[in-house]
């Protein structure tokens, strides 16, 4: 498949230990499992601390944040710092971030039509995102999300 096609990934950890994890193509429906047995118990003792400190340092890598960023386009979610927004004001961006992705995703495999609406949208939430509206952000979301659906389910 072309670059865009999402993976769906899904985790199951029982409590013998055994860990399962199931990746499937959402547009073409290929499914990949992966069972490891006893998952668990490498993490037990030494192991446990030295696995906790390789994620504190990539944890800590990922806190650090470039002195320059670049500008954001309509196709990019805008990044917001958190502490200015509201919970609510946060979680309506989060939201809409990730469905400017899914409909970015969608545009090579729309028709014209739904290519022009999905585009009018983003560049709609994208400016409401920018004016931190929840209104305005919440009318476009669900016009969008309507709109993504429809194709998903097309596909």
């Amino acid at each position: 498949m072309k670059e865009g096609n999402p993976i769906l990934v899904q985790f199951d950890l029982d409590l013998d230990g055994i860990l399962t994890v199931t990746a499937t193509e959402k547009a073409t429906g290929l499914q990949k499992q992966l069972t490891i047995d006893n998952a668990m118990a490498r993490f037990r003792g030494d192991n446990r601390t030295a696995a906790q400190e390789r994620l504190n340092t990539v944890f800590a890598a990922d806190d650090q944040t470039p002195t320059e960023q670049p500008p954001a386009s309509a196709a990019e979610p805008a990044a917001e710092p958190a502490e200015e927004l509201s919970p609510q004001l946060r979680t309506a961006v989060d939201k809409a971030n990730e469905l400017i992705s899914q409909a970015t995703g969608l545009l090579d495999n729309a028709n014209e039509l739904d290519a022009a609406e999905i585009r009018e949208l983003l560049a709609q939430l994208q400016a409401a995102i920018d004016r931190q509206s929840l209104t305005d952000m919440s009318d476009v979301t669900a016009k969008l999300d309507d709109l993504v659906f429809y194709l998903q389910d097309a596909t």
